[in-house]
């Protein structure tokens, strides 16, 4: 049993062996550019999703906030 395990490690070994030169690839002519893309400079404009402006504000006064009951001091 032994040297049927052994006999077929072998074999599997062997057939990864080298078989040829490995040679890396030539590198590419020119690098693809995109077909239709935001310039630079409308890249760096902000959305108006990502700075909204502001329609008012919810504070427009100084009040007294109101009784909380779940507002309880910290157990010891």
């Amino acid at each position: 049993m032994r040297a049927i395990v052994a006999l077929t490690a072998l074999a599997v070994l062997a057939a990864c062996g080298k078989r040829g030169e490995l040679m890396p690839k030539p590198p590419p002519g020119e690098t693809p550019r995109p077909v239709a893309g935001p310039s630079p400079t409308e890249r760096l404009d902000v959305p108006t999703q990502g700075q909204p402006e502001r329609a008012d504000d919810p504070l427009n006064k100084s009040e007294a906030r109101r009784d909380d009951r779940f507002d309880l001091p910290p157990q010891r």
